[in-house]
């Protein structure tokens, strides 16, 4: 095992006792309601569909550089990738896996496939944000310190600007170094607002799914918090929970949700058993993708129709004529 991943799981491993330690851990198991497995079922139920909507996002924003592919293929690499994400870093560690397996599928370069994964997660990552934020600024997250709620604005309006920055940067008086060169391939992203709107409005929709998990998991508690309070807790939690320093985002986590429900006046072992049946429901749906990758249900070659290569697919081409020799054959 790398030191690197025992030195994460022992961290993770560290902060999960602390906190039963405060919580207590016969009062944390005293919350979990008798028939929590019908909670776990339909939580995997619900994520199973935002993990279609997600394939579904990648898809259409893979097949504007040109990948080919259905919505179901993309949606068994993304449960594959979830499978993955139970044995490596943070709670994005899947995707090099996805990248992996993209890249072979699809007999296109990796770096390109790397790409469709930024523009996927970037997508998603803004439209958390937006939706983050603007729930922050509802009289309903008045309970909220400033310690949470400037942050949480202060990266939408960055993550706006960045935006904002990407769209007048002048890629081509650059382009002979290498990283730029690269990122120019994605051009199409940013310079297409359709494009951009639709992959947003979709992320949102995935966002909502999550949310509707989190309020599940609350009712099922009897914890009485707001909607639009839930929804902040569900997003700063999904941002904390990238940070590669805990296994599979373990420990940080948990320890958000007590922190968050926390000033909704959610005891800390309430918050604990919250967060445990949140991680069920997660680690279920990714034992689902371990069967998607035991099947082989990802594997087989992609089939490029002639109407999937666009004019995007063509500006990756000139921006990298080298790259067009490892395009599957349409």
């Amino acid at each position: 095992m790398p030191l690197k991943r025992l030195i994460k799981m022992t961290l993770s491993a560290v902060v999960l006792w602390w906190l039963f330690t405060q919580a207590g851990v016969a009062d944390t198991l005293a919350h979990l309601p008798p028939d929590a497995w019908w909670v776990v079922a339909a939580g995997v139920a619900i994520y199973m569909v935002s993990q279609a909507v997600s394939g579904y996002r990648w898809q259409f924003l893979a097949q504007a550089l040109g990948f080919p592919g259905t919505v179901r293929q993309y949606f068994d690499l993304y449960m594959v990738g979830m499978f993955f994400n139970l044995f490596l870093p943070g709670s994005i560690g899947g995707d090099g896996a996805r990248v992996y397996y993209l890249g072979k599928l699809t007999d296109r370069p990796k770096r390109q496939a790397v790409l469709t994964i930024l523009a996927e997660r970037g997508v998603g990552l803004l439209a958390l944000l937006l939706l983050t934020g603007l729930f922050c600024m509802l009289p309903q997250a008045h309970v909220l310190p400033d310690t949470v709620t400037r942050p949480v604005l202060l990266l939408s309006v960055c993550t706006l600007l960045g935006y904002g920055a990407v769209l007048v940067f002048p890629f081509s008086k650059f382009s002979h170094i290498g990283p730029v060169a690269w990122l120019q391939q994605a051009e199409v992203y940013w310079r297409d607002p359709w494009l951009m709107a639709r992959s947003v409005g979709v992320s949102l929709l995935v966002h909502g799914f999550m949310v509707a998990i989190h309020l599940l998991i609350a009712r099922a508690l009897g914890l009485d918090v707001h909607p639009v309070m839930m929804t902040i807790v569900y997003g700063v939690t999904a941002l904390v929970s990238v940070i590669p320093l805990f296994f599979n985002g373990m420990g940080i986590r948990e320890g958000a949700y007590q922190l968050l429900l926390g000033f909704a006046g959610v005891s800390a072992s309430e918050a604990l058993a919250f967060g445990l049946l949140w991680l069920a429901v997660s680690v279920m749906t990714s034992l689902i993708g371990g069967l998607f990758f035991a099947l082989g249900q990802y594997k087989g070659e992609y089939r490029a129709l002639p109407s999937q290569h666009s004019e995007s697919e063509e500006l990756v081409q000139e921006s990298n004529p080298a790259s067009t020799s490892s395009h599957s054959p349409a």
